[in-house]
């Protein structure tokens, strides 16, 4: 299996995060408390994320939402 199959795709920037998590660039100031949350880090400088471990995150959040 090469990386591209167990890895998403690598976001970097808080506008392209924010544009992937909420649809919207403007919330990019939101991403950086929501790092640890979404499994977020910091690559060459700039705030990052996987987009494969994005969607892992936001599943478990929306799951924990239907169960509350």
């Amino acid at each position: 299996m090469t990386n591209e199959g167990r890895r998403g795709r690598i976001l970097r920037g808080a506008k392209r995060i924010a544009r992937y998590v909420f649809d919207d660039e403007e919330q990019a100031r939101a991403v950086y408390g929501l790092g640890e949350e979404l499994g977020l880090f910091w690559l060459g400088g700039m705030i990052a994320a996987d987009t494969a471990v994005l969607d892992e995150k936001l599943r478990e959040k929306k799951a924990q939402g239907n169960a509350a």
